[in-house]
């Protein structure tokens, strides 16, 4: 019976950090969607090339909006938080499904509302 438990606790383990690969591989999708409609814009602003420095702050700024969609409770036991990883991934591939044009003014995809009532039912804290 013990061995029973520990293998239906490997294996859904197992399950969870499947389902943590898939949230980071959509989080990394739609921040660098997010890098490319930024680069896009200010090259139609800029006529062209995005200089250097310009580079570096896009860099900069993405990277520190997309530390915000790993939290470290989801890292830290992901088998609890199951139901999260699920919506999150949902919202975040709708989210890079949206075309660089409506990116700003689109409106908020079903299911990110369904994961903002998920993270607030399990009392995560999705300000930043």
């Amino acid at each position: 019976m013990v061995k029973i438990l520990a293998l239906a606790s490997l294996a859904f383990t197992q399950t969870a950090m499947a389902d943590v690969n898939a949230y980071q591989q959509a989080a990394t999708q739609f921040c660098n969607k997010v890098k490319m409609c930024i680069t896009e814009e200010v090259k139609k602003e800029t006529g062209g090339e995005v200089p250097a420095q310009m580079k570096a702050i896009i860099d900069s700024m993405t990277s520190k909006m997309c530390e915000q969609y790993i939290p470290e409770q989801i890292m830290g036991d992901p088998s609890q938080y199951a139901e999260m990883i699920e919506a999150g991934t949902q919202c975040l591939e709708d989210l890079a499904a949206v075309p660089c044009e409506q990116m700003s003014r689109a409106d908020e995809p079903a299911s990110c509302k369904e994961a903002q009532s998920v993270a607030d039912k399990l009392g995560l804290d999705t300000s930043t």
